[in-house]
């Protein structure tokens, strides 16, 4: 039974379980907001964002060898873009015993894109847009292929960017190259989808049920934009369904879910909670299954 770690650019997450007869059996999921991207824009992991990233991948680790000892670290757009990736691999690898894998841009997608092909297997040949704290890819299907685009836009990224129009601007002339591509339905996944799905939800507890497959319209989205971005971060860490150590990047990460909606002239979004945690869980549980 493997157990997955991701180290995002925001948070550090962890899956564990298995499949039977071809539904997921979850042993155990949480979620660390660590903010490893902190500073992202100058290309360097700071030292305190890297120790306290550490310090969850750590506290992870000890929780998932209760269930196994088949145990893989990823990382994605903050380590992936760092010019000093190669200290905190080494930090990992010296903390953990464990080497760490930094997924590619397209790598990243194609976990993220098999995650909700599982999750949300009713629908047909779904684009996806997986947005997390330092990129956002896209996946959609092409004459029987599945394509992979990947820019390095993110709630932390535009949140701490020096020119946020420029940041938009670079992200809507993406979008517009590849929006012949981007059909609907269009799912979301990541933190800012889930998490907005949770607020228009009212959850005072997140579920991850009623979270998976909640429509938001264009229309909601900015509804909900004017709304968090009209709060003081105080009282927007109050909102229900929105975690208080999010609160300051759901404005940012909104604001480019509103902008790709625009561009592509797509009305809403599916969100999706099945994503690269569940793709490579999945990928892992298929391999070893062909082996034996």
């Amino acid at each position: 039974m493997p157990a997955v770690i991701d180290i995002g650019t925001n948070s550090v997450r962890i899956l564990v379980g298995y499949f039977k007869n071809g539904q997921l059996v979850e042993q155990y999921r949480d979620l660390k907001t660590t903010r490893l991207g902190e500073g992202i824009n100058s290309g360097y992991l700071k030292e305190e964002a890297m120790e306290r990233t550490l310090r969850a991948v750590l506290e992870f680790i000890e929780k998932a060898r209760c269930f196994t000892d088949e145990i893989v670290i990823l990382a994605t757009s903050a380590a992936r873009d760092a010019k000093n990736q190669e200290v905190f691999v080494r930090k990992v690898k010296e903390a953990c015993g464990t080497n760490l894998e930094i997924l590619t841009g397209e790598e990243e997608a194609y976990y993220s894109y098999q995650g909700v092909r599982y999750a949300l297997s009713f629908l047909k040949e779904p684009s996806v847009l997986d947005l997390g704290g330092g990129s956002i890819e896209f996946i959609w299907q092409e004459e029987g292929k599945t394509r992979f685009q990947s820019l390095p836009v993110g709630a932390v990224r535009l949140m701490e960017a020096s020119d946020k129009f420029l940041l938009l601007h670079t992200l809507r002339e993406f979008v517009q190259k590849i929006s012949s591509y981007l059909k609907e339905p269009l799912v979301a996944v990541g933190g800012t989808a889930t998490s907005l799905a949770a607020i228009d939800l009212r959850l005072e507890q997140y579920d991850p049920q009623k979270v998976e497959g909640h429509v938001l319209s264009l229309s909601r989205l900015i509804e909900l934009h004017n709304f968090l971005e009209s709060l003081p971060l105080e009282e927007r860490k109050m909102v229900p369904g929105l975690l208080p150590e999010r609160a300051d990047i759901i404005v940012y990460g909104n604001k480019i879910l509103i902008e790709v909606l625009k561009t592509a002239k797509i009305p809403k979004l599916i969100v999706g909670e099945g994503d690269l945690l569940l793709g490579r869980l999945r990928e892992m549980m298929v391999s070893k299954e062909n082996k034996v």
